[in-house]
């Protein structure tokens, strides 16, 4: 009688102790949800001095631009290399310049004096763009001679902004460019929550609630929780459950990944951990 009452003492004890042994850290690795804004055809056309293209950020697709791409170059009867730079403005007005590149155009003349057309990338520092907002994108030559032409396309397929001209708009036409946005919305973690108790080999509920619609990974010391890899998160708050049955006694870590169902507006996969100490079972089997 006196090694049972030990027994239940040690037992109690244990349990009583869970509670303070919950401990939670949270992380929030990133994985690369980008959206591109773009017009991807068009012929050379001269830019007497510099040409502008208007676009629009979507809603919900806030983030960051970090270069502009497909920009097609094209020079006549004039030197090389020549300095071509971009520049990101709020509006056509240019109140606010928001970003600025520049980069060395080099290549050959063919047999009709032009050079031979280039898809042409600027890098510019990282900058933030708003969803719902439009801004400016204008491109120009700093140095070199001869006349300059930049691709664009005359049936204007690009339906959220036009092209300006020297500063003056024209609406049949648009640039040819592309701009990749690197969404920059990061989902909040989930939360962890379990019974007050948790004994070896009997099942306790594991609940994760989510402020954003995915699945719910649910891992023990880094595995799976057979039946709980991704449980789709319901009901108002959204809420995952998991039954889980803990192989061994002791301390366990238990990590909930919340897998957001809109990658397009969500960048990242946020994790917390919980440790969680599991009793052993009152009674041998």
């Amino acid at each position: 009688m006196k090694r049972a009452g030990s027994l239940r003492i040690k037992l109690v004890a244990v349990l009583v102790s869970l509670t303070s042994l919950m401990s939670l850290t949270i992380s929030y690795p990133a994985f690369a949800a980008v959206y591109s804004i773009s017009q991807l055809t068009g012929g050379a056309a001269y830019a007497p001095s510099v040409y502008g293209q208007t676009f629009l950020v979507p809603a919900a697709k806030s983030g960051t631009i970090s270069s502009v791409t497909n920009l097609g170059v094209t020079i006549l009867n004039g030197s090389y290399p020549s300095v071509v730079w971009a520049k990101v403005w709020n509006s056509p007005s240019k109140t606010t310049l928001i970003a600025s590149s520049s980069n060395s155009y080099t290549t050959t003349f063919n047999s009709g004096g032009f050079t031979t057309t280039a898809t042409f990338s600027l890098t510019f520092p990282e900058f933030q763009v708003a969803g719902g907002s439009s801004y400016y994108l204008e491109i120009g030559r700093s140095s070199g001679n001869g006349s300059f032409y930049v691709s664009e396309a005359p049936s204007n397929p690009y339906a959220d902004g036009s092209v300006y001209h020297a500063g003056v708009i024209d609406t049949n036409y648009d640039l040819r460019f592309k701009l990749d946005i690197t969404l920059g919305i990061s989902a909040t973690a989930p939360t962890l929550s379990t019974a007050p108790t948790a004994v070896k080999g009997m099942a306790t509920t594991l609940t994760s609630v989510t402020s954003v619609a995915g699945s719910i990974s649910f891992r023990n010391n880094g595995k799976p929780i057979p039946g709980c890899h991704k449980v789709l998160a319901t009901g108002s708050p959204a809420t995952a459950n998991c039954s889980w049955k803990p192989p061994v006694k002791g301390t366990s870590k238990i990590t909930v990944t919340l897998f957001p169902s809109d990658t397009g507006t969500y960048n990242n996969t946020p994790s917390i951990d919980g440790l969680i100490l599991v009793a052993p079972r009152s009674s041998k089997r």
